[in-house]
């Protein structure tokens, strides 16, 4: 199964959380190759946003949340220029 593409309601509580994590990854590495770009500075916007109110989600367990992280700072920094 394709945790990315399998719709919510056929997931269980974990593999919910499993796909938050891979969506927020997808997001920490499209602000990435933005700024890297020199992107749109509202869509990197909007994705720090995003990654704002998941990192403070009280379901993760054990999940690396460094990159999301990271790529807030990077956002933040780069919207901010």
């Amino acid at each position: 199964m394709n945790i990315r593409l399998e719709p919510w309601s056929n997931l269980s509580d974990q593999q919910k959380v499993e796909k938050h994590y891979l969506i927020s990854l997808e997001s920490a590495s499209l602000i990435d190759a933005l700024v890297a770009s020199g992107g749109d500075k509202q869509e990197v916007k909007r994705n720090v946003d995003h990654l704002k109110i998941m990192v403070l989600k009280d379901f993760w367990n054990g999940q690396d949340l460094a990159p999301l992280n990271e790529a807030i700072s990077a956002g933040e920094e780069y919207v901010n220029e």
